[in-house]
């Protein structure tokens, strides 16, 4: 007879925390071609979310600087914003910054002008 298997732990819980809407100028040979504002959200566990709350300010100021020069080479190359790419992009960032607390980064909503 089989074993049943056993069922991988549960997740921890986690939380969704929205970030300010972001305003990037998109900037194309020393000029700004338009502007892309962008809401984002940080999927991280309830345990750190103080800590993520603590560093916001720095995730939001490392995030600017990420889509200034990391937006206007996707939009050359792509005809649309492919968000899963800049999620995973992001994600990098927060890793970096917040040192592993992020689980995920999730674009909310975004409109290019």
């Amino acid at each position: 007879p089989q074993l049943p298997s056993a069922a991988p732990p549960p997740s921890p819980v986690g939380r969704l925390i929205d970030m300010d809407t972001m305003g990037i100028p998109i900037i194309e040979a020393g000029s700004v071609t338009g502007r892309m504002f962008i809401n984002l959200q940080l999927d991280v566990t309830s345990e750190n979310a103080d800590a993520i709350k603590l560093v916001m300010p720095r995730l939001q100021s490392a995030f600017l600087m990420e889509l200034l020069t990391y937006l206007p080479r996707h939009l050359h190359d792509h005809d649309k914003l492919d968000t899963t790419l800049l999620q995973q992009q992001l994600l990098q960032v927060a890793h970096r910054v917040a040192r592993g607390k992020v689980r995920g980064v999730l674009v909310k909503n975004f409109t290019q002008q």
